[in-house]
């Protein structure tokens, strides 16, 4: 929490026990509605199927795809 954000793109996070995937856009993409992600969303799906595949299972009420909020 102590360091600086990232220049990649992209990049994720576990906080407590959540993945946070995080995806630099442009400003202009991000008023767009709905807000569309790349390589987010196809992160976080991954890391959801993996999740599935060890048989930790996601909680689907805190799972979001491209919040902008």
């Amino acid at each position: 929490m102590d360091l600086a954000i990232p220049r990649e793109k992209s990049f994720a996070g576990i906080v407590i026990d959540d993945l946070v995937v995080f995806e630099v856009m442009l400003k202009s993409v991000f008023h767009q509605s709905p807000v569309t992600s790349r390589a987010g969303r196809a992160f976080l799906e991954e890391a959801l199927g993996e999740y599935k595949r060890v048989g930790l299972l996601p909680h689907p009420d805190k799972t979001f795809f491209e919040q902008a909020d």
